[in-house]
């Protein structure tokens, strides 16, 4: 079933010409329109909730959407265009991750360093390319770096204390920082796999120098940290494994697991900053290498689909798939205390179908995984409330561990998700699940999604950019 609804937006603040002016840009109409397409069971599951979305793009153009589910639904919108303070509650995030230094294209005339690995064989194909063209060849990666080179980002905003770092870390920069990633990626190693390769290509300007070069992988790899932010530290728990979630080994301090580094106030670097609209300022702090810990040990073999530390940072949620099923681990912090351990469900034979989703809020966790959708009350020792058939809803709980693209909420035996999942900025499917199984599957599509740079924001207040009342 497939139900249309427009509804105009209110652009008052905009002249007439600010309104053409963004529809030529955007592409969007003064209409706004959700449609609904009711993938299984029936809307009155859904009678009397609102579903309440924020958009924002290029930092200006920010609407506000509530959308009012039922036989007979209801929207109603505001449209603003935001000044430059407005648009600052964006602007503070918490991120620790890593990339390779090489994954990309270098434009421009490039100098390279003579102590760069590959050096030699790209002068060698440089000196093989004719002016004016691209010349490209294939290698064992192994056969020039034992451990994948990465570059690291970090950045870190705590308003309670006011302390702030934002670096980024390059094993090709010289910086003053560069001693604590120098530290943190020898300690923390991704082997090369033997049987990857590398593709790279050389690019020759007219004037016969390197315009720029290209590094693929064939391998599709993934490794990179779990992390988590609490007011003491950062936890990181690392993750090697290939495309399909097979684990991989990597080399690491004291092997695999929970990793706890405090942080080390830097007296001598300040910043500046707001914090809804209020100017703080505070310390810079950066993770203390000398007091690195691991916390709770995990077997190789065992692949980590989930982690989070609670909000009151008193516990972390590890979800882990083992060979005899789907568990969740409870640990304290910051000692790492195994506090509890539960079985969720059976693991899936097949790999595509098993590869478990969670998500946290409300003092609730969904996980998603084997054909099977189980609710854990974590404020009830992790009781299970229930686990039954997903009845073909995993396909649509895609990015569930997004918490900001989700919402969770459980009440008198229903459990409702409204999930924006990757790549969905605008739209979101509607699922209902009880302990009998899922009452309720729907998409709703929003024509915003058309508009280049669409993304939801979170407000002043902090709220999610899509929640339900």
């Amino acid at each position: 079933m497939r139900k249309a609804i427009a509804f105009l937006l209110a652009a008052a603040v905009l002249t007439a010409g600010t309104i053409l002016l963004h529809a030529k840009i955007w592409k969007i109409e003064e209409d706004v329109v959700i449609t609904e397409e009711i993938l299984s069971g029936d809307i009155r599951w859904m009678e009397g909730k609102t579903a309440e979305l924020r958009y924002q793009t290029g930092n200006q153009l920010q609407w506000d959407l509530s959308y009012a589910f039922g036989k007979t639904p209801s929207c109603t919108s505001s449209f603003e265009l935001l000044t430059k303070s407005a648009s600052i509650r964006n602007s503070i995030t918490n991120e620790f991750s890593i990339e390779p230094h090489y994954g990309y294209i270098y434009t421009g005339t490039v100098e390279l360093d003579p102590a760069y690995p590959l050096y030699g064989m790209i002068t060698k194909l440089l000196d093989e390319t004719p002016v004016g063209e691209t010349r490209s060849t294939q290698f064992p990666t192994i056969d020039y770096f034992e451990n994948y080179p990465y570059r690291l980002y970090l950045s870190y905003v705590s308003p309670s204390q006011m302390c702030n770092c934002s670096y980024d870390f390059s094993p090709t920069v010289s910086q003053a920082d560069q001693c604590f990633f120098q530290d943190f990626s020898e300690k923390f190693r991704f082997p090369v796999s033997e049987t990857d390769s590398t593709f790279l290509s050389v690019q020759k300007n007219s004037q016969g120098k390197l315009e720029g070069f290209d590094f693929r992988h064939q391998e599709n790899l993934s490794y990179g940290f779990y992390t988590a932010f609490t007011d003491d530290g950062l936890y990181l728990l690392p993750y090697y494994e290939t495309i399909d979630g097979k684990p991989l080994r990597g080399e690491f301090p004291e092997g695999r697991g929970l990793y706890y580094l405090p942080w080390k106030i830097e007296e001598n670097v300040t910043f500046e900053t707001e914090l809804e609209g209020q100017p703080v300022s505070g310390h810079g702090v950066l993770p203390d290498m000398d007091h690195l810990q691991n916390l709770f040990s995990i077997d190789d073999d065992i692949p980590v689909r989930y982690f989070d530390v609670s909000e009151d940072q008193h516990t972390s949620r590890i979800l882990t798939e083992e060979s005899d099923g789907i568990y969740l681990n409870v640990l304290g912090i910051p000692d790492g205390t195994l506090h509890n351990r539960v079985r969720l469900m059976d693991n899936g034979a097949d790999p595509a179908i098993s590869v478990p989703t969670a998500a946290v809020q409300n003092g609730f966790m969904v996980v998603s995984a084997a054909g099977k959708m189980a609710l854990v009350n974590l404020d009830k020792d992790c009781q299970v409330e229930f686990c039954v058939d997903s009845d073909g809803a995993e396909q649509h709980l895609y990015g569930l561990q997004e918490s900001n693209s989700m919402v969770l909420r459980y009440e008198d035996g229903v459990l409702t998700l409204l999930n924006q999942g990757n790549f969905r900025d605008c739209s979101f499917y509607a699922m209902v699940f009880t302990s009998d199984g899922l009452q309720f599957l729907a998409d709703y599509r929003c024509n915003l999604d058309v508009a280049p740079n669409i993304h939801h924001y979170i407000p002043t207040n902090y709220d999610q950019p899509i929640s339900l009342r």
